[in-house]
């Protein structure tokens, strides 16, 4: 019973509950006009890079989380040519892409693909760095 203490002081050294959520990218289909589901199956959706889905999705909005920044593509291996410009949907916060794309989605739940619905994309880089 004398290691009691030594583990219970082991576990409270673990990642403390308030500690800031992990990088994370995730991906939102269009239903209908008001209403969304989140796409599963996203592996890599955590990890910084380039990373494909395992087959095209059809993709409305895109949320991240602690990346510096994420880009969008319509095909695998993230070509840099392809990248998706997107627009922010709210009237807060990024503003200035409300009516002005941009291929870089920083953190933040707003970003559109496309105001008529969903768009195919086939994979996305996010990285922990400036540009």
């Amino acid at each position: 019973m004398k290691c009691w203490p030594a583990l219970l002081s082991i576990g409270l050294m673990g990642s403390p509950s308030w500690a800031a959520p992990a990088p994370e990218v995730r991906f939102y289909e269009q239903l209908t006009p008001t209403q969304e589901r989140r796409l599963l199956l996203t592996p890599g959706s955590r990890e910084p890079g380039c990373h494909n889905f395992p087959f095209r999705r059809q993709v409305h909005r895109v949320a991240q989380v602690r990346f510096s920044w994420c880009t969008l593509y319509p095909e695998s291996d993230c070509p840099e040519e392809r990248a998706y410009p997107v627009l922010w949907g709210r009237n807060k916060g990024y503003a200035r892409f409300r009516n002005q794309p941009t291929i870089q989605l920083f953190p933040g739940a707003q970003w559109i693909l496309s105001a008529k619905g969903n768009l195919p994309v086939g994979s996305w880089r996010c990285e922990l760095e400036d540009r």
